[in-house]
């Protein structure tokens, strides 16, 4: 799209510059031609500019801007229903927040992942919680004592993975949020400058003279003989007018 833009705004340019050479220089009057490939040159710096906003808005993430409240309720919310705009909702995986957001787990999650563990595991786990109390429960990671070093490793490390997939589904989502914002400017930048053309191209047309002009053609005027090649004869009226 700004390539695009760039190219039209050099054809522009040239076609000013072939347009200049043939302006009289003594001519205190802009062309109606002239006027109009100024107003498109402006148009068309402006699209680039509008467009470079747009691709600033659309490679934004959430570790480098945050979205206000009234921004995510104009764009999001109110612009793409006047603009008759449908998106389409990213649906985050079903997660359970209750769970502690630090990577690992406490010891219910723990004592409920380990069902499917060999019957010495489960055995341990089942008398770490005998009469209610927690007497081999670390307390810096909540997670059982029983276990191997390896198994609370592995315990750790799923824990780290689920937490840091939450957390990338939820930074697609604010993407997804700042790529509508994009395609709803662009698309209000659209509808601006496809009006701002079409008005522009009505009042300069309106600003010829030819339109206003009610006055008789001057052939029409003084000659009732059509001008052709090779045809120098003077109107009737004329002729007579010199004769008396």
């Amino acid at each position: 799209q700004v390539t695009l833009c760039i190219s039209i705004l050099v054809s522009l340019t040239v076609f000013f510059l072939l347009l200049a050479e043939i302006i009289p220089p003594t001519s205190l009057a802009v062309p109606l031609l002239g006027k109009y490939l100024l107003f498109t040159m402006i148009l068309v710096s402006l699209s680039v500019w509008t467009t470079v906003c747009v691709l600033n808005i659309h490679f934004r993430s959430p570790s480098t801007h945050n979205m206000s409240p009234l921004c995510r309720k104009l764009f999001l919310h109110l612009m793409p229903k006047l603009m008759m705009m449908r998106r389409t909702q990213y649906t985050l995986p079903d997660y359970d927040d209750s769970t502690p957001s630090n990577g690992y787990t406490n010891e219910i999650d723990v004592r409920d992942s380990i069902s499917d563990f060999p019957s010495e595991f489960k055995d341990s786990q089942d008398g770490a919680y005998d009469n209610g109390m927690q007497h081999s429960v670390d307390s810096d990671n909540v997670i059982p004592r029983n276990l191997t070093p390896e198994v609370l490793q592995a315990f750790r490390a799923v824990r780290f993975i689920a937490q840091h997939i939450k957390d990338a589904d939820k930074d697609n989502e604010i993407v997804e949020d700042w790529k509508f914002f994009s395609m709803v400017l662009d698309r209000f930048f659209l509808w601006l400058f496809t009006c701002s053309c079409v008005f522009g191209t009505f009042a300069i047309i309106c600003q010829s003279p030819s339109l206003y002009d009610t006055r008789a053609p001057v052939d029409r005027l003084y000659s009732e003989i059509p001008l052709r090649k090779s045809n120098f004869m003077l109107p009737p009226d004329i002729v007579r007018q010199v004769v008396n």
